[in-house]
């Protein structure tokens, strides 16, 4: 592939290398120098794990575009110390959290396309400045019964996520941080305008906005995944309907349910009692999980339900009538639902790192 920002996606200017994983997180995790075991399973089984060391993870960038993000990089190193410390939370930190999420995933996709040697020739439509604090996400939070240190991602490294990265994991210590970020994937069930349907031709997707309907349906996303943790939501609109139909999202309601609406940033939301609550500004602990899961469950339950939801989330948003795409999809799909039959054992060297 030839050398493009991670960031901008142009041709490096005053090229600087962005480290995906950050060193400050490589340092609270283990040692920065430790070895990367990097699985291809699309490949032959025959095809030895590649190891680079960790602090080696490192893609092309701008210098000012490193330079920009470096400044979003020190407020979520902050959030993730106070969650390493049980610390209370606030909604801004989640707000930052999920935006650092949505840079790490996108990270990650264009970076293993890099290290794969991009197999499936995808050609990426946008980067990290593209993609990040743009499209509905959400996170759930699960807590490991141990306090073992230790860094690791789940679900990159599969054809679906080449395609389609809007879903992983990642493990920091303790925390289990399952992942998800889509084009109005909460939109319609937040009472946010919403497209009555997504569709895909030619590369291109096309929207019919609806009018928002102005109250929240529960669960916020009619996919399945283990309740058994803190579920985090956070609508956001800072897409082509804003720009071309601003009035759409100018209501009460809509401002009522935002952090920022200029810049189309909702509030963070958080499930508690069977209710969903908006995240206080004053930070609290309310955001810790009381229920702990024995670690080796938890890592196989989690690379599961990544390769599931990722299986999944495409037909719940998307439909095509382009026939190389629907087969592209369909292949995805199949080999991600293959690889959630796998023994425990089996399934869990998909995210051996």
């Amino acid at each position: 592939m030839e050398k493009f920002c991670v960031f901008c996606g142009e041709r490096p200017a005053s090229k600087t290398k962005e480290h995906i994983l950050p060193r400050w997180l490589l340092s609270i995790t283990g040692n920065p120098k430790r070895t990367l075991k990097l699985h291809f399973p699309y490949t032959s089984k025959e095809s030895p794990a590649r190891e680079i060391a960790f602090d080696a993870l490192h893609f092309p960038a701008c210098l000012e575009c490193n330079n920009e993000f470096s400044v979003y990089e020190s407020r979520a190193k902050l959030v993730v110390e106070k969650m390493l410390q049980h610390a209370p939370l606030s909604a801004t930190d989640f707000n930052t959290l999920l935006g650092w999420f949505d840079k790490v995933r996108i990270g990650l996709w264009l970076g293993f396309l890099y290290l794969g040697e991009n197999p499936f020739s995808v050609s990426p439509q946008f980067h990290i400045r593209k993609r990040t604090n743009t499209k509905d996400r959400a996170m759930v939070i699960y807590r490991a019964d141990d306090q073992r240190t230790g860094l690791h991602f789940q679900g990159i490294n599969v054809p679906m996520f080449h395609h389609f990265p809007s879903c992983f994991t990642l493990v920091i210590n303790e925390f289990y941080l399952f992942n998800v970020s889509a084009d109005f994937l909460l939109a319609r069930r937040l009472g946010f305008p919403y497209p009555k349907q997504l569709a895909l031709r030619d590369g291109e997707m096309f929207v019919h906005i609806q009018p928002s309907r102005e109250r929240i349906m529960l669960p916020p996303m009619r996919l399945p995944f283990s309740k058994a943790g803190t579920e985090i939501y956070q609508p956001m609109f800072a897409n082509e309907v804003l720009k071309a139909q601003p009035e759409v999202y100018d209501t009460n309601y809509v401002q009522n349910m935002s952090m920022d609406w200029s810049n189309g940033i909702g509030w963070p939301l958080q499930m508690r009692d069977k209710r969903l609550v908006k995240i206080s500004t004053d930070p609290t602990r309310d955001w810790l999980p009381e229920q702990k899961h024995q670690r080796t469950d938890l890592h196989v339950m989690t690379i599961r339900q990544t390769l599931k939801m990722q299986a999944d989330l495409w037909d719940y948003l998307y439909s095509t009538t382009d026939r190389n795409l629907r087969k592209t999809m369909d292949f995805c799909q199949h080999t991600n639902r293959k690889w959630c039959k796998f023994p425990s054992d089996q399934i869990s060297t998909l995210s051996k790192n």
